[in-house]
């Protein structure tokens, strides 16, 4: 077999689901965990990420920061404005964010991720 199979990364993955696999066949409860999140899992439903505390500190201090930022806090005010009017006008919002880009109330999983590009093309 070739060098590559059995070092790095990939050979790590490698390793892995055949552990995976194996412990599928035995019944080995913890590894077929790790095969089945590895390998099977749908990525639809994503896990809270595992931080440290000190860690879990410095991201709140740097989400706290970003979210009092002017552009974030007239978008806040804007959606909050927005939110209220529409309800008054009766409409059904329920599941909904208002897309500053689109000027228009979509569903929340629309109005993630700017339409498959990601945040970072974002203007």
């Amino acid at each position: 077999m070739a060098n590559w199979l059995y070092s790095g990364p990939v050979g790590l993955m490698v390793f892995v689901f055949i552990i995976g696999v194996v412990a599928r066949i035995v019944g080995a409860a913890p590894y077929s965990n790790i095969y089945n999140t590895l390998f099977l899992c749908d990525n639809t439903i994503m896990a809270k990420q595992k931080l440290s505390p000190t860690a879990k500190r410095m991201k709140a201090l740097r989400d706290k920061l970003f979210a009092m930022t002017d552009d974030r806090r007239k978008k806040k005010a804007e959606n909050q404005r927005k939110r209220r009017a529409a309800k008054k006008a009766g409409k059904n919002i329920s599941g909904k964010d208002y897309d500053h880009n689109r000027k228009k109330f979509v569903s929340v999983k629309v109005n993630r991720g700017n339409g498959g590009k990601g945040t970072k093309a974002e203007g």
